[in-house]
């Protein structure tokens, strides 16, 4: 068994001494400031009773201390960390700008609150015993206290004590520690707990060292029930989909052998027959991430831009060394890395955020600074994981927030991502040979959708031997059921319209796009009343960090099975992209589907022709300004067959081939996708 405490040992023990006098030090600063009455004193005292709680419960946390418990005590206990932003103790919180602009001032108090908000989620850093991290908080803390006590009070002086856990010059350690945790197959704090934990005692959730709320627990109960059959099942599609992405991309999985996942709390049931899969088959298994609920997304959305406090050229120059340094201490375990596998989940309500005039905001510099920080770091890791030699998969379930239909919505799910990819490549292949026939594609939305666009296409110089369209089955993206291409951004003009759309986290009512030249060049949506508003929260969130995106996709879904699920249970504003753009014609903004491997050859497995679309405009920018070539986003927007008038593939010679009408499909050998619609 994998021990974290012995994993940090030394890391621990050059500062455990001073980590116990700076726990001394905050002890007396607790005390001090109790019945203070001062504004700025009450605040550091409440962070002092944080530091303390975090110290008295790192001491105790350990196994046994979880199985010593009952599961109502432990279940107490993890929720009291995060009280703080709860939505019923938000409006009073520190963490909260709107609440600490009003306890100090309009400058002050957003950046209290960043640096409140740092003692609120290092739970994780509690769970694997990481004094050295804790500690230095604790310093940070300290001087903060002291400078506030004796100088009372210069802001850009105390901003850049309390920006310190993040402005630091050298951020090495801290880089070559995620990618330790993330991607080397010997710490097992993750796969441990999922591997060994007696998963019919709840209690293990607790192991995490994150937010449990009802929907863990009531995720983790519903899979310890489900058919170990169907589990298995849904083990082996996972792991199909990956491996095919090797053999869609002609790459060879000797080399690498180590596969990274992102995982959801509740779900270790699936987790457990997965992971026996691949080791039987030589891979090894890292877990980058565990996710959880969100507690409250608001207090995320206040939070999103608080890196306006430090983002500088200097924070560039810091992040991109200590990354490129951290990846070179790193080279061994990132060369046997074969791709990623990622576990999504859905069911939540759509969020729709409030705009508040105390939330930080970044300037136009910082937005480019970000960019920049971004796509080096991408750039970076990509040579030491190049995606021409990696495969991925995403899949996605529900969780108990769905409703009470949870159980029947699992039920389709699990049928939808088992579904035969033999019948729909066929069905697939009947309409890429309708679509390689175009020079353009004309869609048309109907029933108040405003949807008219025109998609060029790439002209294909042999059309025996080529393609300009994937046939997509469930290989990488789980469930099966598109053609996408890469269009060309020239001729592609229009209106894209979604009545309702969750992207990227966010709600989008009456989400509207217009393209030119295969940019999007106006953009509008009904979210707020007020105009400005609808453009900055498209802005700030859909474009960020760039004032424009190319359209990198265009795509048919053919998963009408998932269509139909959705419309009988209401839940299109629930559902995750990975399924929505399955479910009708779906426009990416941002990059290609080919980012990255461009030049390597691809071919449609079911006929051998050569996928020859994988550029457009902007990508084949890599071979003369590999800058700006990428935007590092890709969005998916579907438009659903009911709110489709027509899709029609026009030739050059101006000849109509139509692919739906009236939200149906009419070719020839597809009308079997309609039996659910």
């Amino acid at each position: 068994m994998f021990n974290v405490m012995l994993f940090y040992n030394e890391e621990n023990d050059l500062v455990l001494k001073d980590y116990e006098n700076s726990i001394l030090k905050i002890k007396q600063i607790c005390e001090e400031t109790e019945y203070s009455g001062d504004i700025y004193l009450t605040y550091l005292h409440d962070i002092s009773k944080k530091i303390i709680n975090t110290y008295e419960y790192e001491k105790k946390l350990s196994d046994d201390y979880i199985y010593s418990n009952d599961f109502q005590f432990l279940l107490k206990n993890n929720n009291e960390f995060y009280n703080e932003i709860y939505n019923f103790n938000y409006n009073s919180s520190y963490a909260n700008p709107e609440h600490s602009s009003f306890i100090f001032d309009e400058t002050t108090g957003p950046l209290f609150s960043y640096f409140f908000s740092k003692f609120l989620f290092i739970n994780p850093d509690i769970a694997k015993h990481k004094l050295f991290k804790l500690f230095e908080l604790n310093k940070i803390f300290i001087e903060a206290y002291d400078y506030i006590k004796n100088n009372r009070f210069d802001y850009y002086e105390i901003k850049n004590i309390m920006i310190k856990v993040d402005s630091k010059k050298d951020k090495t350690k801290d880089f070559f520690f995620d990618f330790v945790e993330q991607y080397n197959e010997n710490y097992r704090f993750y796969t441990d707990i999922i591997e060994f934990s007696l998963l019919n005692d709840l209690r293990y959730l607790f192991k995490y060292g994150t937010y449990i709320s009802d929907i863990e627990i009531k995720t983790a109960k519903f899979l310890l029930n489900y058919p170990i059959n169907k589990l298995k099942n849904i083990a082996s599609s996972v792991f199909n989909a990956y491996i095919e992405g090797f053999k869609r991309n002609n790459i060879k999985t000797d080399k690498r052998k180590t596969v990274n996942f992102m995982l959801n709390i509740g779900q270790e049931n699936i987790y457990k027959y997965l992971f026996e899969i691949f080791y039987k088959n030589n891979f090894q298994i890292t877990v980058k991430d565990i996710n959880t609920s969100v507690i409250n997304h608001q207090y995320f959305y206040d939070h999103k831009f608080d890196s306006t406090l430090f983002l500088d050229e200097q924070y560039l120059t810091n992040s991109v060394n200590g990354f490129k340094n951290a990846l070179v201490l790193n080279e061994e375990i990132l060369k046997n890395i074969s791709g990623i596998i990622y576990f999504e989940k859905f069911g939540e309500e759509p969020y729709n955020p409030i705009n508040k005039k105390s939330n930080l905001r970044l300037n136009n510099d910082q937005v480019k600074i970000h960019a920049k920080i971004k796509s080096e770091m991408i750039r970076l890791f990509n040579q030491y994981v190049p995606r021409n030699e990696t495969s991925y998969c995403i899949v996605a379930f529900p969780t108990p927030e769905i409703g009470k239909h949870f159980k029947d919505i699992f039920e389709e799910t699990y049928l939808i991502n088992t579904l035969d990819n033999d019948k729909y490549q066929k069905i697939n292949q009947v309409i890429i040979d309708a679509l390689d026939k175009a020079s353009i594609i004309h869609i048309k939305g109907n029933n108040n959708n405003e949807t008219d666009i025109i998609i060029s296409l790439n002209e294909l110089n042999n059309p025996e031997k080529e393609s300009n369209f994937v046939n997509s089955i469930a290989g990488v993206n789980i469930p099966l059921g598109e053609v996408f291409t890469s269009p060309k951004l020239f001729g592609t003009n229009g209106i894209l319209h979604v009545k309702n759309s969750y992207l990227d986290d966010y709600n989008y009512i009456d989400l509207k796009l217009i393209f030119k030249d295969g940019y999007i060049e106006e953009y509008s949506c009904n979210n707020y009343e007020n105009i400005d508003d609808n453009i900055k929260y498209i802005k700030d969130n859909l474009l960020f960090p760039h004032d424009t995106l190319p359209l990198g996709e265009f795509a048919i879904g053919t998963n009408t099975l998932a269509y139909k699920m959705c419309k009988q249970y209401n839940i299109i504003n629930k559902l995750p992209v990975l399924i929505i753009e399955k479910m009708g014609p779906h426009f990416a903004i941002g990059d290609t589907c080919f980012k990255q491997k461009e030049d390597y050859k691809m071919y449609n497995l079911i006929n051998n022709k050569e996928i020859v679309a994988k550029d457009n405009e902007k990508s084949i920018l890599r071979k003369t300004d590999i800058a700006n070539a990428y935007t590092d986003v890709h969005i998916d927007i579907t438009l659903p067959y009911n709110e489709i008038d027509f899709i029609k593939a026009i030739t050059k010679e101006n000849r109509e081939i139509i692919i739906i009408k009236d939200g149906k499909f009419v070719l020839e050998g597809t009308q079997e996708l309609n039996i659910y619609l």
